[in-house]
Order: C-alpha cells, then structure tokens, then sequence
C-alpha cells in the first residue's frame, strides 16, 4: 500500500489495473489498455506508476491522472517489477526461458540501462 492509501491490482482478464483506494475501499480509478499486466510498483520520487506487461513492454503512468506517459520494450515480455527508491531504478524481469534477463530503467528519466 501507498502514501495516500493506493493499491494497484493487476487485472488480467480484463487488461486494465485497478486503483484502490484502501480507506474507503473503493475503486478510484480503472487503467484500461494494459495488454496481460503482471505487476505494478510505484515510484513516490518520480510519481509514476510502472506495470510490466506480458505482451513485452514496461507500461508507465503519471501517479496522479494515471495517463499514460510512455512505454519501454521488453522482447519475450515483462514481469515481476521491483522499485530501489535509492538508486530511483525499477528493475524488470524480462525475455523468455533462452532470453531471461533483469534490466533496469530510470525511474526519473524512464530510460533503459
């Protein structure tokens, strides 16, 4: 859970991620067009959100509109997202069982390293 009291969930069959709002346990917002999201983490530093997608592409939202401000590329998919506030970098597991890495991105920057 979230400053604020945010939760994002992963809504698979429904290619969208849910924002719920833990104290008055209510679904504040519903992110829609994420193809097969497998995970969210939330970077309070840049005040964005980060979904890994199964279809290969890291997903990033603003973390107050929630709209969509770019994505980064995953070939053989995205998954399994972690956030390091010190080094302010998601790490992203990603490619398929012969391709399997961890990248980073730059969570103030959105770029690959």
């Amino acid at each position: 859970m979230l400053p604020g009291g945010r939760l994002f969930i992963s809504e698979l069959g429904n290619n969208s991620i849910a924002v719920i709002n833990t104290g008055g346990r209510t679904l504040d917002h519903n992110i829609t067009d994420v193809p097969d999201p497998q995970g969210e983490v939330f970077s309070p530093e840049a005040n964005k959100l980060f979904s890994a997608s199964g279809a290969g592409k890291l997903y990033i939202f603003d973390g107050k509109t929630y709209d969509l401000i770019t994505t980064v590329d995953f070939p053989g998919g995205a998954d399994n997202l972690r956030y390091d506030a010190a080094t302010k970098r998601v790490y992203v597991a990603c490619g398929d069982e012969k391709t399997g890495a961890i990248a980073t991105v730059d969570a103030m920057t959105n770029k690959r390293r």
